[in-house]
């Protein structure tokens, strides 16, 4: 079966779907980044169903049945302070790896990215997992901690214009 990737805002739908599967993986880094519970979380991925600004969320769908999503989000204070836009919440499901989603959930996120009109983006992953985005080009800017862990800070330089709010963040 193929997949597509969309807007969360063409299927919003799926919002609670997309929270609880990034909630079910991440959702003790969530909590003590902001103490936020599975339900306040859904109502966030639920404020993401739009096109037209960050946050957003994207989703990939075989059929209509929910395989991957990743988001925008505008920042990630417990790594660094002052960088916009960050890539989060990149997954796809177990049957769905090795088959080049998670590839194309980040290309469609940082294309949506640039149509706004970011120049960058940044993220923060486990260190293990820092070879998946260096094969799409992302730099790393150093290793840190985030709430405990350590991750690795990376960023991708993305082609189109700088908006003013967030000139100074490159």
């Amino acid at each position: 079966m193929e997949y597509h990737i969309t807007s969360l805002a063409d299927h919003p739908a799926h919002a609670a779907g997309v929270a609880e599967r990034i909630y079910r993986l991440w959702g003790r880094l969530i909590h003590a980044d902001t103490g936020m519970s599975a339900s306040d979380f859904t109502e966030v991925i639920r404020s993401r169903a739009v096109t037209h600004r960050v946050p957003l969320t994207l989703i990939a769908l075989a059929g209509d049945e929910l395989v991957g999503t990743v988001s925008l989000k505008e920042d990630e204070p417990t790594t660094a302070e002052n960088l916009s836009p960050w890539i989060g919440g990149l997954l796809v499901d177990d049957s769905w790896r090795g088959k080049g989603l998670g590839q194309a959930l980040l290309a469609a996120a940082e294309a949506a990215a640039a149509r706004l009109g970011y120049a960058s983006l940044y993220l923060s992953c486990e260190p293990d997992v820092e070879h998946f985005y260096g094969r799409s080009g992302w730099a790393l800017v150093r290793r840190t901690h985030s709430c405990g862990d350590e991750v690795a800070l990376m960023t991708k330089r993305l082609t189109g214009r700088v908006p003013e709010a967030s000139s100074g963040a490159d």
